[in-house]
Protein backbone atom coordinates (compact mmCIF):
# COMPACT_ATOMS: atom_id res chain seq x y z
CA UNK A 1 0.00 0.00 0.00
CA UNK A 2 1.56 3.53 -0.98
CA UNK A 3 0.12 6.84 0.90
CA UNK A 4 1.84 9.75 1.06
CA UNK A 5 3.56 10.12 4.46
CA UNK A 6 2.58 12.35 7.01
CA UNK A 7 5.94 14.26 8.74
CA UNK A 8 4.01 12.89 12.25
CA UNK A 9 4.67 9.06 13.56
CA UNK A 10 1.97 8.50 15.40
CA UNK A 11 -2.17 9.13 14.38
CA UNK A 12 -4.94 8.15 16.52
CA UNK A 13 -8.79 7.90 15.59
CA UNK A 14 -11.21 10.36 16.39
CA UNK A 15 -14.61 10.45 15.11
CA UNK A 16 -14.20 6.88 13.19
CA UNK A 17 -12.06 4.58 13.40
CA UNK A 18 -8.70 4.67 11.36
CA UNK A 19 -8.48 3.25 7.91
CA UNK A 20 -5.35 1.23 6.19
CA UNK A 21 -4.54 4.51 4.00
CA UNK A 22 -4.76 6.59 7.41
CA UNK A 23 -1.99 4.04 9.02
CA UNK A 24 -0.37 3.87 5.71
CA UNK A 25 0.76 7.69 6.25
CA UNK A 26 2.59 7.33 9.64
CA UNK A 27 3.03 3.26 9.84
CA UNK A 28 4.16 2.28 6.36
CA UNK A 29 5.67 -1.00 7.82
CA UNK A 30 2.26 -2.62 8.76
CA UNK A 31 2.05 -3.20 4.76
CA UNK A 32 5.73 -4.50 4.07
CA UNK A 33 5.30 -7.93 2.60
CA UNK A 34 9.03 -9.02 2.82
CA UNK A 35 11.82 -8.72 5.62
CA UNK A 36 13.83 -6.01 6.00
CA UNK A 37 17.36 -5.37 4.46
CA UNK A 38 18.72 -6.05 7.67
CA UNK A 39 17.49 -10.03 8.42
CA UNK A 40 19.61 -12.24 8.31
CA UNK A 41 19.43 -16.29 6.49
CA UNK A 42 16.70 -18.11 8.90
CA UNK A 43 14.80 -14.85 9.90
CA UNK A 44 11.16 -15.65 8.67
CA UNK A 45 8.56 -13.22 7.84
CA UNK A 46 4.81 -12.40 9.98
CA UNK A 47 2.69 -10.25 8.45
CA UNK A 48 1.08 -6.96 10.19
CA UNK A 49 -1.00 -6.75 8.23
CA UNK A 50 -2.35 -9.99 8.22
CA UNK A 51 -2.47 -9.60 12.06
CA UNK A 52 -4.75 -6.69 12.08
CA UNK A 53 -7.01 -8.38 9.82
CA UNK A 54 -7.40 -11.18 12.04
CA UNK A 55 -8.60 -9.15 14.78
CA UNK A 56 -10.88 -6.91 12.23
CA UNK A 57 -12.83 -10.32 11.14
CA UNK A 58 -12.84 -10.34 15.46
CA UNK A 59 -14.64 -6.59 15.03
CA UNK A 60 -11.75 -4.89 16.61
CA UNK A 61 -11.01 -1.86 14.60
CA UNK A 62 -8.02 0.55 14.65
CA UNK A 63 -7.73 3.04 17.16
CA UNK A 64 -4.21 4.05 16.81
CA UNK A 65 -0.89 3.50 14.52
CA UNK A 66 2.61 4.89 15.01
CA UNK A 67 6.35 3.72 13.72
CA UNK A 68 9.93 4.56 14.72
CA UNK A 69 11.67 7.03 12.27
CA UNK A 70 14.29 5.22 9.98
CA UNK A 71 17.27 6.31 8.16
CA UNK A 72 15.88 5.79 4.68
CA UNK A 73 12.33 5.20 2.59
CA UNK A 74 13.61 1.20 2.47
CA UNK A 75 14.54 0.66 6.02
CA UNK A 76 11.15 2.79 6.76
CA UNK A 77 9.53 -0.55 5.46
CA UNK A 78 11.08 -2.61 8.41
CA UNK A 79 10.77 -0.58 11.27
CA UNK A 80 9.11 -0.90 14.26
CA UNK A 81 5.41 -0.34 14.24
CA UNK A 82 2.72 -0.62 16.88
CA UNK A 83 -1.11 -1.15 16.15
CA UNK A 84 -3.63 -0.32 18.82
CA UNK A 85 -6.90 -1.86 18.03
CA UNK A 86 -10.35 -2.01 20.25
CA UNK A 87 -13.26 -3.87 19.85
CA UNK A 88 -15.74 -2.23 17.66
CA UNK A 89 -18.62 -2.12 21.37
CA UNK A 90 -16.06 0.01 22.80
CA UNK A 91 -15.23 2.22 19.91
CA UNK A 92 -17.96 4.59 20.48
CA UNK A 93 -16.08 7.91 21.43
CA UNK A 94 -19.47 9.14 23.22
CA UNK A 95 -18.57 7.41 26.06
CA UNK A 96 -18.46 9.88 29.74
CA UNK A 97 -14.83 11.15 30.50
CA UNK A 98 -12.61 8.44 32.33
CA UNK A 99 -14.40 5.39 31.48
CA UNK A 100 -11.79 2.91 30.46
CA UNK A 101 -12.21 0.01 28.01
CA UNK A 102 -9.62 -2.50 27.30
CA UNK A 103 -7.17 -2.70 23.62
CA UNK A 104 -4.82 -5.10 22.01
CA UNK A 105 -1.80 -3.62 21.62
CA UNK A 106 -0.01 -4.85 18.61
CA UNK A 107 4.24 -4.00 18.25
CA UNK A 108 6.11 -5.84 14.73
CA UNK A 109 9.27 -4.80 13.10
CA UNK A 110 10.37 -6.68 9.97
CA UNK A 111 14.27 -5.55 10.84
CA UNK A 112 14.41 -8.03 13.34
CA UNK A 113 14.99 -5.57 16.19
CA UNK A 114 11.69 -6.93 17.53
CA UNK A 115 9.29 -10.07 17.95
CA UNK A 116 5.47 -10.08 17.40
CA UNK A 117 4.18 -8.85 20.42
CA UNK A 118 0.42 -8.64 21.71
CA UNK A 119 0.37 -6.07 24.68
CA UNK A 120 -3.09 -5.95 26.66
CA UNK A 121 -3.88 -2.05 26.81
CA UNK A 122 -6.17 0.06 28.25
CA UNK A 123 -7.60 3.03 27.00
CA UNK A 124 -9.16 6.07 29.09
CA UNK A 125 -11.55 8.11 26.84
CA UNK A 126 -11.07 11.83 25.92
CA UNK A 127 -7.81 11.50 27.56
CA UNK A 128 -5.79 10.05 25.38
CA UNK A 129 -3.81 8.06 27.85
CA UNK A 130 -3.32 4.65 25.96
CA UNK A 131 -2.29 2.98 29.06
CA UNK A 132 -0.61 -0.03 29.01
CA UNK A 133 -0.54 -3.08 31.20
CA UNK A 134 3.17 -3.66 33.07
CA UNK A 135 5.35 -6.24 33.31
CA UNK A 136 2.53 -8.48 35.94
CA UNK A 137 1.06 -9.97 32.82
CA UNK A 138 3.55 -11.74 30.70
CA UNK A 139 3.03 -9.27 26.53
CA UNK A 140 2.28 -12.73 24.26
CA UNK A 141 5.44 -12.83 22.15
CA UNK A 142 6.02 -14.53 19.07
CA UNK A 143 9.62 -15.26 17.27
CA UNK A 144 9.63 -14.24 14.05
CA UNK A 145 8.28 -17.98 13.00
CA UNK A 146 5.21 -19.49 11.00
CA UNK A 147 2.40 -17.61 12.88
CA UNK A 148 -0.95 -18.01 11.38
CA UNK A 149 -4.60 -16.57 12.06
CA UNK A 150 -5.45 -18.96 14.45
CA UNK A 151 -2.58 -18.44 16.62
CA UNK A 152 -3.28 -14.85 16.42
CA UNK A 153 -7.15 -15.57 17.54
CA UNK A 154 -6.21 -17.38 20.27
CA UNK A 155 -3.70 -14.74 21.74
CA UNK A 156 -6.72 -12.46 21.45
CA UNK A 157 -9.31 -14.90 23.10
CA UNK A 158 -6.63 -14.91 26.29
CA UNK A 159 -6.08 -11.55 26.73
CA UNK A 160 -9.74 -10.74 26.89
CA UNK A 161 -10.98 -14.21 29.03
CA UNK A 162 -7.50 -14.19 30.98
CA UNK A 163 -6.10 -11.64 31.42
CA UNK A 164 -8.29 -9.00 31.40
CA UNK A 165 -10.47 -9.86 34.49
CA UNK A 166 -7.13 -9.76 36.56
CA UNK A 167 -6.40 -5.90 35.06
CA UNK A 168 -10.00 -5.16 35.81
CA UNK A 169 -9.26 -5.92 39.34
CA UNK A 170 -6.29 -3.81 39.82
CA UNK A 171 -7.92 -0.91 38.66
CA UNK A 172 -10.42 -1.13 41.21
CA UNK A 173 -7.34 -1.74 43.68
CA UNK A 174 -5.87 1.72 42.50
CA UNK A 175 -9.34 3.57 42.54
CA UNK A 176 -9.49 2.44 46.38
CA UNK A 177 -6.15 2.93 47.68
CA UNK A 178 -5.53 6.70 48.76
CA UNK A 179 -1.78 8.08 49.27
CA UNK A 180 -0.23 10.75 50.95
CA UNK A 181 1.38 13.97 48.99
CA UNK A 182 5.09 12.94 49.81
CA UNK A 183 4.16 9.75 48.47
CA UNK A 184 2.65 10.88 45.13
CA UNK A 185 5.57 13.36 44.72
CA UNK A 186 8.28 9.73 44.90
CA UNK A 187 6.07 8.55 42.45
CA UNK A 188 6.13 11.50 40.22
CA UNK A 189 9.99 11.96 40.44
CA UNK A 190 10.45 8.29 39.58
CA UNK A 191 8.82 8.36 36.75
CA UNK A 192 10.21 11.44 35.48
CA UNK A 193 13.99 9.59 35.49
CA UNK A 194 12.20 6.85 32.70
CA UNK A 195 11.80 9.53 30.55
CA UNK A 196 14.87 11.46 31.09
CA UNK A 197 18.09 11.02 32.88
CA UNK A 198 18.64 12.73 35.97
CA UNK A 199 20.20 16.25 34.84
CA UNK A 200 17.88 16.42 31.71
CA UNK A 201 14.57 16.94 33.58
CA UNK A 202 11.95 18.79 31.50
CA UNK A 203 9.28 18.91 34.16
CA UNK A 204 9.56 18.79 38.29
CA UNK A 205 7.20 16.47 40.34
CA UNK A 206 4.34 19.23 40.90
CA UNK A 207 4.33 19.54 37.23
CA UNK A 208 3.88 16.04 36.43
CA UNK A 209 1.05 15.27 38.98
CA UNK A 210 -0.89 18.62 37.99
CA UNK A 211 -4.54 17.37 36.96
CA UNK A 212 -5.55 18.64 33.54
CA UNK A 213 -8.83 18.16 34.20
CA UNK A 214 -11.15 18.72 37.18
CA UNK A 215 -12.17 14.87 37.37
CA UNK A 216 -8.59 13.87 37.34
CA UNK A 217 -7.79 15.17 40.75
CA UNK A 218 -7.55 13.10 43.95
CA UNK A 219 -5.57 10.99 46.29
CA UNK A 220 -6.45 7.98 45.04
CA UNK A 221 -3.25 5.45 43.16
CA UNK A 222 -5.53 5.11 40.06
CA UNK A 223 -5.72 9.03 39.75
CA UNK A 224 -2.15 10.15 40.45
CA UNK A 225 -0.93 7.63 38.10
CA UNK A 226 -3.49 8.52 35.19
CA UNK A 227 -2.52 12.18 35.44
CA UNK A 228 1.13 11.49 35.72
CA UNK A 229 0.90 8.96 32.52
CA UNK A 230 -0.96 11.73 30.60
CA UNK A 231 1.64 14.34 31.74
CA UNK A 232 4.63 12.28 31.00
CA UNK A 233 3.93 10.55 27.80
CA UNK A 234 1.47 13.64 26.52
CA UNK A 235 3.34 16.90 27.39
CA UNK A 236 2.03 19.80 25.83
CA UNK A 237 3.49 22.04 29.09
CA UNK A 238 6.72 24.63 28.94
CA UNK A 239 9.69 22.57 29.60
CA UNK A 240 11.88 23.27 33.40
CA UNK A 241 14.06 26.39 32.78
CA UNK A 242 14.06 25.98 28.66
CA UNK A 243 11.44 28.04 26.59
CA UNK A 244 10.24 25.03 24.53
CA UNK A 245 7.03 23.03 24.61
CA UNK A 246 7.63 19.29 26.16
CA UNK A 247 6.96 17.21 23.01
CA UNK A 248 4.68 14.15 22.96
CA UNK A 249 6.29 10.72 23.03
CA UNK A 250 6.31 8.65 19.58
CA UNK A 251 8.90 6.19 19.94
CA UNK A 252 7.19 3.08 20.10
CA UNK A 253 9.95 1.36 22.05
CA UNK A 254 10.25 4.34 24.88
CA UNK A 255 6.34 4.56 25.01
CA UNK A 256 5.86 0.72 25.57
CA UNK A 257 8.94 1.01 28.23
CA UNK A 258 7.09 3.68 29.95
CA UNK A 259 3.97 2.66 30.40
CA UNK A 260 4.17 -0.90 31.40
CA UNK A 261 7.07 0.81 33.83
CA UNK A 262 4.05 2.97 35.35
CA UNK A 263 1.47 0.58 35.77
CA UNK A 264 3.60 -1.51 37.92
CA UNK A 265 5.10 1.14 40.12
CA UNK A 266 1.71 2.39 40.83
CA UNK A 267 0.51 -1.14 41.67
CA UNK A 268 3.20 -1.19 44.33
CA UNK A 269 1.77 1.84 45.56
CA UNK A 270 -1.26 0.37 45.96
CA UNK A 271 0.02 -2.84 47.37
Amino acid sequence: MSARMSKARVIRAKAEPLTFAQVATVAPAVFAKVPGITTLPGYEFIDTEMVVRTLMGMDYVVTEASQQRAENAQMDMGAKHMVRMRHIKNFSPEKKVGAVVPEIVIVNAHNASSKLHMYLGLWRFLCSNGLMVGETFDSQSFFHRRVDAATIQAAVNHAGNVQLPKVQEQVKLMQKKDIAPERQRIFATNAIALRWPEGTEAANADRILWPRRATDAGDSVWRVYNRVQENLLQGGFTALNRNLSVRPMEQVTNVIRINRALWDMALKLAA
